[in-house]
């Protein structure tokens, strides 16, 4: 990507970033604010998707730009579903597969492009079964003892292993492997909150995402 270009969309990066935050932290100071936050949350992810797409292109790596395909649609669909139509239970629904089967595709997808830039990251790759061993060992049987359809219990299982490999080959990455490692943070400590507490998915815990969003798409900037 031209200099010209990077320092422009950094820029942009940059206003967006302090606008975001801003919306984060005044969001419960004024009536609307946490609904508006969510709006700008659900623009800002998806924007920040398809920017990933165009910086993929620009570096030719297309599975980079089919991974964050995947993570356009999921994010506009996960929006609309609680910021449109106000769902937050969908277990054993059709519904759930359509935000969490592109999801899983992100991270599958995702997990190839950065084993095909590093191949050999060994030593992440094994962090990455380590934990992913760790969790299940320490996860498994609560999720297994969850009344949940099975479908709910398999993609908890099929998380658990991508965010883990996420999570290995993201180490060393410069600013995009600290987004991959704030996805898989993200996604171990949301499906610990459903598993150990119940909690539905809340703004602050997007928050990651998107600022996970915002690393990934910077580094790729400058690839």
């Amino acid at each position: 990507m031209r200099i010209g270009k990077t320092e422009n969309l950094a820029k942009a990066l940059g206003v967006f970033s302090l606008i975001y935050m801003g919306l984060f932290f005044q969001r419960t100071r004024w009536e609307g604010g946490q609904l508006l936050f969510g709006w700008v949350n659900l623009l800002l992810q998806v924007w920040l998707d398809l920017v990933a797409i165009g910086c993929a292109r620009k570096i030719g790596s297309r599975l980079f730009g089919i991974a964050f395909l995947f993570a356009a649609f999921t994010d506009l669909v996960y929006g609309l579903k609680l910021q449109v139509f106000g769902i937050t239970h969908d277990m054993g629904t059709p519904l759930e597969w359509l935000v969490n089967g592109p999801y899983l595709l992100f991270q599958v997808f995702s997990l190839a492009a950065l084993a095909k830039s590093n191949p050999k990251k060994s030593i992440s790759a094994g962090v990455a079964v380590i934990l992913f061993i760790g969790v299940l060992v320490g996860m498994g049987p609560s999720v297994m003892a969850k009344p949940w359809p099975f479908q709910t219990k398999f993609i908890h299982f099929a998380c658990f292993m991508f965010e883990s490999g996420l999570f290995g080959f993201g180490l060393g990455r410069g600013k995009i492997g600290i987004g991959f490692l704030i996805i898989a943070s993200y996604g171990l400590l949301l499906q610990s909150m459903e598993i150990y507490s119940g909690l539905e998915v809340g703004l602050p815990i997007e928050f990651l995402w998107t600022s996970a969003l915002l690393f990934i798409v910077s580094g790729l900037s400058r690839e």
